[in-house]
């Protein structure tokens, strides 16, 4: 720095860059619910849902649709993406991601139906940049019970991963729960 008759002083300037990161923000992300009553199909009559049971999830569902926790931050928008479930109920059970991450579909071994694979439910992504998402129950599950499937309101949980990335490239992880009476 030098003044009007040419006295200086040198000196340093720090400047520090912050690269900002994508971040899940305080609060809650809503847990989604369903009963078997709520599935789209049902197999017949030897597996109709439990309606009315003990402990029955009432309404039906409850926070299928929504918005999944994220800020990205200063480095703008990226994308948000299913990456899989980090969390299935005993080994029946199995997921898989298509569609470049925007659907996921649980299956369950239901080895008392026709085909012993069977899609239950979906999670998907209508926007990647939002993170709206939407819940569908397809069948009902087989929950664990002495009695049969169906029988009554055992809980099953599951835990959907997602993946928030920034503009540049950053990311955080984060998830959604589903619990199915």
């Amino acid at each position: 720095v030098t003044d009007g008759d040419g006295d200086y002083v040198d000196s340093t300037l720090d400047i520090t860059v912050d690269d900002d990161t994508p971040i899940i923000p305080e609060g809650t992300q809503d847990t989604v619910l369903f009963d078997d009553e709520a599935a789209n199909n049902l197999y017949g009559p030897q597996y109709v849902a439990n309606d009315g049971g003990v402990d029955d999830q009432n309404p039906n569902i409850v926070a299928n649709e929504g918005t999944l926790l994220h800020s990205y931050g200063a480095d703008g928008a990226g994308s948000l993406l299913l990456t899989g479930a980090s969390s299935l109920p005993n080994g029946t059970f199995s997921a898989e991601v298509t569609e470049g991450g925007t659907l996921l579909t649980i299956y369950q071994d239901q080895s008392e139906g026709v085909d012993p694979k069977v899609a239950v439910m979906t999670v998907s992504l209508s926007d990647t940049t939002s993170g709206s998402y939407t819940v569908d129950q397809i069948n009902p599950i087989f929950h664990p019970d002495a009695g049969g499937p169906l029988a009554d309101e055992e809980e099953v949980s599951f835990t959907i991963d997602y993946r928030v990335t920034d503009g540049d490239g950053d990311y955080v992880d984060s998830t959604l729960d589903i619990t199915v009476d």
